[in-house]
């Protein structure tokens, strides 16, 4: 009997170390992952009103967005560099 309870706690011991290394591989990945910031704004001239069709390029990139008829813009950026208009 003590050698079958030995035996059970091996396999039961076995199986949470392999639950452990399963979730550690599935959700290590998404732990480590970074969202990519979203940069928005609005593009305007010297006397306040929106510029349509600027183009706003990440530095360093092929990375860019236009302007709407309003000015604004949203840019997902890429590379982590710096916003050029």
């Amino acid at each position: 009997m003590a050698h079958f309870c030995k035996k059970l706690q091996a396999d039961c011991r076995r199986g949470w170390m392999l639950a452990l290394t399963a979730m550690l591989i599935v959700f290590a990945p998404a732990a480590f992952a970074q969202s990519a910031p979203t940069v928005t704004g609005t593009v305007t001239d010297q006397s306040g009103q929106p510029v349509i069709g600027a183009t706003i390029i990440e530095q360093g990139t092929t990375n860019g967005a236009t302007t709407g008829v309003d000015g604004s813009y949203s840019l997902k950026l890429r590379g982590g560099g710096i916003l050029l208009t």
